[in-house]
């Protein structure tokens, strides 16, 4: 990944690394000084590494879903909303449609009723 450096001289600059390093400190190819990230920046170059992303909650890279487990596990919280959309949808149309035949099937039998009346 390419991550954007900025020092309090005011050097802009970007330095390629991966995941692995990304606490490595890095200093100002001017002054020499510790160089800050700029952590609204970012982008991936060259490594296929997929599903890292920054992680709001957890307040780092999350480089997969086994590392969301862990930070998960030692923070001692509980992924929700974890459901299976497709699965989700495929279960609510089968509701719908159950619904919808005993909507029918309770109109026909009134008028079956109030026709033999």
């Amino acid at each position: 990944m390419i991550y954007p450096y900025q020092c309090k001289c005011g050097k802009e600059f970007e330095v390629v690394k991966s995941l692995d390093d990304i606490d490595r400190v890095e200093p100002c190819p001017e002054c020499l000084a510790e160089a800050k990230r700029v952590i609204a920046g970012g982008y991936f170059y060259g490594e296929k590494v997929e599903d890292a992303v920054w992680d709001p909650a957890f307040g780092c890279v999350v480089k997969d879903s086994n590392h969301r487990k862990r930070l998960a596990k030692e923070r001692g919280w509980e992924e929700v909303g974890n459901t299976d959309m497709n699965k989700w949808h495929s279960e609510k149309q089968a509701e719908k449609q159950k619904e919808t035949e005993r909507y029918y099937d309770d109109v026909t039998t009134d008028r079956i009723v109030l026709g033999e009346s």
